[in-house]
């Protein structure tokens, strides 16, 4: 699913990109300087990688919990 958003915001910000070149202000490239073009994770978190960091410390929270609940269900 992560994979087709990038897909479809690639060809949105490819369309975009034309367009932009037909205005006087061009307002996404402003708008990456301002972000620092990526670089910064201060500034811009791609959100692929807070897609794919979350359901992984939920994973490790939920198994944690599975693990600690066997034990206690066991040790009785």
């Amino acid at each position: 699913m992560i994979r087709s958003y990038r897909q479809l915001n690639t060809g949105k910000f490819a369309a975009l990109d034309e367009l932009e070149q037909k205005l006087d202000y061009p307002f996404l490239t402003r708008e990456w300087e301002l972000l620092g073009r990526g670089r910064n994770r201060n500034r811009y978190w791609k959100l692929t990688v807070v897609e794919t960091f979350l359901p992984t410390i939920f994973f490790l929270l939920f198994f944690s919990f599975l693990v600690i609940a066997l034990r206690m269900f066991y040790n009785q």
